[in-house]
């Protein structure tokens, strides 16, 4: 998987799945797995509107859609860019 380091701040904009990647070691190979854990517009963690720190991007195998892993509140979620706006 190829990620390109980036910090930098978005808003988020829209309603979309939120991921948190869990690795694994699995014979001294690092697997990578992304369980949903809910969703920006979920009630009890509404981030629609919020600004995120974005620390990575990652490419998807879906033409133009990339994937951005970022922290808030001091934990780490990944979710699709298509959810956030332009650059702030």
């Amino acid at each position: 998987m190829i990620r390109t380091p980036v910090v930098t701040y978005r808003k988020i904009d829209k309603n979309y799945n939120l991921y948190r990647f869990d690795d694994k070691q699995i014979d001294g190979v690092t697997l990578y797995t992304a369980p949903q854990v809910g969703y920006t517009g979920q009630p009890d963690c509404y981030l629609i509107g919020k600004t995120v720190q974005i620390l990575e991007v990652y490419p998807t195998n879906m033409s133009g859609q990339r994937v951005v892993r970022f922290k808030y509140n001091d934990e780490g979620f990944t979710m699709y860019e298509a959810a956030l706006d332009r650059k702030v």
